[in-house]
């Protein structure tokens, strides 16, 4: 029978987003490596796991919608947003209290069911104005259309 690597692929960002860290490590294969733009070092499965919780931490109501899925062979492309607000300390930031809404491209290999590796590209910078880490090009634009 062969595995629907979409749904596998759907299933991980529901674990994400309850925080089911028990149901996102068993999507997981032992050999597992995720690589995410910008961090020379790939994460494995415990240290994945380490980051998902920070990133829970600072997001509590973290949700991901996932726009239409590309599959080809073992791999599945995944364009998403990514919602939450800003309550919680990330990277040293402490919490702004601000919305967030940000563009990011997933690519995952499945094999066995499981997956295997992950490359993210996420719009880290965007992120960064949303919080107001760093000035946004003509001052900071918030969701709600208000400037700082």
């Amino acid at each position: 029978m062969s595995v629907d690597c979409r749904a596998v692929v759907r299933q991980l960002y529901a674990f994400v987003d309850e925080g089911d860290m028990s149901g996102i490590s068993q999507l997981l294969s032992d050999t597992f490596r995720w690589h995410f733009a910008g961090i020379p070092t790939a994460f494995n499965k415990q240290t994945s796991a380490g980051f998902v919780q920070a990133f829970r931490a600072a997001f509590p109501d973290m949700h991901h919608s996932l726009d239409s899925q590309i599959v080809e062979g073992d791999r599945v492309v995944t364009p998403l947003t990514f919602h939450g607000t800003h309550q919680g300390e990330l990277q040293g930031i402490s919490a702004s209290g601000q919305r967030v809404e940000i563009r990011a491209l997933n690519i995952h290999r499945i094999v066995s069911g499981k997956i295997a590796e992950a490359e993210t590209v996420v719009d880290m910078m965007t992120l960064m104005q949303q919080i107001g880490a760093i000035p946004a090009p003509g001052g900071a634009r918030h969701n709600d259309g208000t400037a700082d």
